[in-house]
């Protein structure tokens, strides 16, 4: 028996390393009940155990997302500000792009907008869970954990809650696959009080996403600064060894609903992060030739993604891998919701993304002319001047911000194509960081 899944894992890692055609597209349709509604959202602040420093119109930008990828069989609970008329407009008619349908599209109240942040916004977000949805439809990227809405969510919200927080990796990944744990703390005041720590290191707080709660101390400034910035946290602060990475992945999965379909390896992407551990962007490039990508997907397929399962588990996810320079990997975050590539792993897994691209958060300050004319221009999905891909789109007052992915035939057009979009007035961190070096990727 134990010969036989051997040889079922060897299998699936090999035909997710591409000896086999996908018969069918990647969507979330395919890994949640008929029905279902995705809310990729999280709490805001620091709610459910959970710290969230993403401001709200970052939010917005995020739960829209799975509007480009959700297939036909599930619904998609989102802001107001990204389902506008306007948008759709631009996203669809100048973009060439295919959303969600409307009537698949559940838009919560105006009143919930970027201006409210923090408690007053769970609070509002929580009223509209409780009173519009029925038992067990909606899965959330990371739930509340409020008794009087357990049962709204599709899976257990203290399961998803305590797969997402980090302290809890050793029951899931290998020893000889996880950073060294350097120590633990209750709290920020007990970790701002510790004296012993050595650098270089990375702090973590345990409980937390896109690098908000992720601090790389490479010296005693940044150790002091680290404690500075997480004192006043309640979470358990995590002290991890520094890792010289040569490769930094995060790989995409999904475990089916269904338990009579394969857990899947979706694809993976390359990490775009600050100096200090924050998550800027991603190189998607699903031709990645690194042999090691064999391996890591060996060892979720056989031991790491079938222990999800056999919790309860199931949906879509990233985890996240450095690589030495010796081949040696270890998993150092998982997100067991949407990350912030899926969507852009998705499309280029089914085809639809036939060039690499990096991931940005952008905005543009102008009139809708001068937006609609930049996207005409660079952002018509198979125009042969397209070196954007947009994913969401939101405005407020005359400023536009948006996800989107920069398009690159070569390496050596990744300066060239980021100086034009600044040129054009767009405005994102991590197109100025390319125009400055290209070689980030």
């Amino acid at each position: 028996m134990r010969q036989a899944s051997q040889q079922i894992a060897e299998k699936q890692a090999e035909n997710h390393t591409g000896s086999r055609k996908q018969p069918r597209l990647i969507t979330l349709s395919n890994y949640f009940p008929p029905g279902s509604v995705y809310f990729y959202s999280f709490p805001a602040g620091l709610e459910s155990n959970f710290y969230n420093a993403v401001p709200p119109w970052i939010e917005e930008l995020v739960a829209a997302r799975p509007m480009i990828c959700s297939g036909k069989d599930i619904r998609i609970l989102t802001f107001a500000s990204s389902t506008t008329e306007e948008i759709r407009d631009l996203m669809e008619n100048e973009c060439g792009l295919s959303l969600t349908k409307p009537e698949q599209i559940i838009k919560l109240p105006e009143t919930i907008s970027s201006d409210i942040a923090n408690i007053e916004r769970n609070a509002a977000v929580k009223k509209i869970l409780a009173q519009s949805f029925t038992q067990n439809e909606i899965v959330m990227a990371q739930p509340f954990l409020d008794p009087e809405l357990k049962n709204v969510f599709q899976i257990d919200p203290e399961l998803s809650v305590w797969l997402n927080d980090k302290i809890n990796l050793p029951y899931l990944i290998p020893a000889q696959h996880l950073a060294c744990r350097v120590a633990e703390f209750r709290n920020g005041a007990e970790f701002a009080a510790d004296n012993t720590l050595a650098v270089p290191c990375v702090v973590k707080v345990s409980s937390s996403s896109a690098g908000d709660g992720v601090r790389v101390c490479q010296g005693e400034r940044s150790l002091s600064q680290a404690k500075k910035d997480l004192r006043v946290l309640q979470s358990p602060i995590l002290v991890e060894e520094y890792i010289r990475a040569r490769e930094n992945y995060c790989v995409q999965f999904a475990i089916p609903f269904d338990h009579r379909e394969d857990i899947e390896i979706i694809g993976q992407n390359r990490q775009l992060v600050s100096p200090a551990g924050e998550f800027l962007g991603a190189a998607v490039d699903l031709k990645d030739p690194n042999p090691v990508l064999k391996k890591i997907y060996e060892v979720l397929l056989r031991q790491i993604l079938p222990r999800v399962r056999a919790r309860g588990w199931y949906g879509v996810g990233g985890i996240d891998v450095l690589v030495k320079e010796n081949g040696e990997f270890y998993f150092i975050d998982a997100n067991f919701r949407m990350t912030a590539t899926f969507a852009y792993v998705c499309l280029a897994k089914n085809q639809q993304i036939k060039k690499p691209l990096i991931s940005f958060t952008g905005s543009f300050r102008g009139s809708p002319a001068e937006f609609k004319n930049i996207l005409g221009i660079h952002a018509v999905r198979g125009h042969a001047n397209q070196i954007l891909e947009m994913l969401s789109i939101t405005k407020r007052q005359n400023t536009y911000w948006f996800n989107a992915g920069m398009l690159f035939d070569h390496p050596e057009n990744v300066f060239e194509n980021a100086s034009d979009l600044l040129k054009l007035g767009i405005n994102s961190q991590v197109l100025a960081n390319l125009a400055q070096r290209p070689n980030l990727i």
